[in-house]
């Protein structure tokens, strides 16, 4: 009999508009193996509701009691709850489910499965919430996406507990996108995500604009805002910047093969955790420029400067962009170090390193 896996997350019925959402898409689709089976429960119950976003609405609230029932009633012990979690009210309603599961259920094996790269930045003024949150993680099981946030939890937490699984990229195509950059005439950035202030978006807007008085600018945005604020301040945005190309969100196989070669993926975010957009764009070998996030740090240090870096206010970008525009860059060495971030980042090295820890958990 196999072991069941329940992958519990937020899977909206729009797909790939969010990294769990996203990844929960793609296991759905390839995660195939001989010992597990994997299943998943969805807790984006209400349309364009999450129980893991905003303030706690009565809906919300209504969310995380079905939550809690609906996993309360799976009684098998053969099985293994991977819980996917972020940030902030995310983390800690997710946390509070988590708490309370092992309460009535003290014998259930669970895996907390932790989306973001820092979690001293997490709660950096509420002591209280910080410490809810390391007495729930103490008892668990913990995944980490990156080397920095599973030292910073081994510094808090027990060892033992802690793995690290990188997340990985899920499209690929044939050929190098870095070519003829000694005939490039313009700038073509394009952005994966979504679209608000976490991650800088408007910001990067405004800082285009004033990069567009020296180069001719093109910025292809594949994403959507998540809230009605930022979805009128889009509106706005976009009748007062002609050279925005909004796309939406498209699947992410379509984004990669229209893309011309020349593009620029371009990641200016305040905090991330091992952003799947922009492993997509190194392993398809596009040039790539990030805020330096705690990942993109972990990248750069371990292979090699391959990603260009923003600072966080984004007063850089007119520097990069020359140094692009007059082929400063040693594109071929940074071809090569892309080229061994993709290979450490395949789905099939993060399903045996998935397996290993659900082995050494059961």
């Amino acid at each position: 009999m196999k072991t069941e896996i329940i992958h519990i997350a937020p899977q909206p019925k729009k797909r790939f508009c969010g990294g769990i959402s996203h990844m929960m898409d793609f296991l759905k689709d390839y995660y195939k193996s001989e010992k597990y089976e994997i299943q998943f429960l969805n807790t984006y119950f209400l349309e364009g509701n999450s129980n893991r976003i905003g303030k706690f609405s009565f809906r919300q609230t209504f969310d995380f009691f079905l939550l809690l029932l609906r996993i309360n009633k799976k009684t098998s012990k053969n099985r293994i709850f991977h819980f996917h979690t972020s940030r902030k009210l995310g983390l800690v309603k997710d946390l509070t489910v988590i708490g309370l599961v092992a309460f009535l259920r003290p014998k259930f094996k669970i895996l907390i499965h932790i989306h973001h790269s820092d979690f001293d930045k997490t709660f950096p003024k509420n002591i209280l919430l910080k410490r809810f949150c390391l007495y729930i993680l103490k008892y668990q099981n913990i995944i980490s996406l990156t080397t920095r946030l599973k030292n910073q939890l081994e510094y808090l937490l027990p060892k033992s507990k802690i793995f690290l699984l990188p997340n990985f990229y899920t499209v690929n195509h044939e050929g190098s996108a870095i070519k003829n950059l000694e005939k490039r005439k313009n700038l073509n950035f394009f952005f994966v995500g979504s679209i608000d202030q976490r991650k800088n978006w408007f910001t990067l807007v405004k800082k285009l604009a004033e990069l567009k008085k020296d180069y001719d600018i093109k910025f292809t945005v594949y994403g959507a805002p998540q809230s009605k604020a930022n979805k009128n301040k889009l509106i706005r945005y976009l009748e007062k910047y002609q050279f925005i190309d909004f796309r939406s969100y498209v699947e992410e196989n379509a984004i990669f093969q229209s893309l011309s070669p020349d593009s620029i993926f371009i990641q200016p975010s305040a905090s991330e955790g091992m952003s799947i957009a922009l492993l997509n764009a190194i392993s398809n070998g596009f040039i790539c420029i990030s805020t330096n996030v705690d990942s993109v740090v972990e990248l750069n240090d371990r292979f090699g400067e391959s990603i260009l870096t923003l600072n966080d206010d984004l007063s850089n970008l007119n520097d990069l962009a020359y140094k692009i525009m007059m082929n400063q860059y040693d594109f071929d060495e940074i071809k090569k170090r892309m080229n061994n971030i993709s290979n450490a980042h395949t789905f099939k090295l993060f399903q045996e390193k998935c397996e290993k820890i659900y082995n050494s958990v059961i």
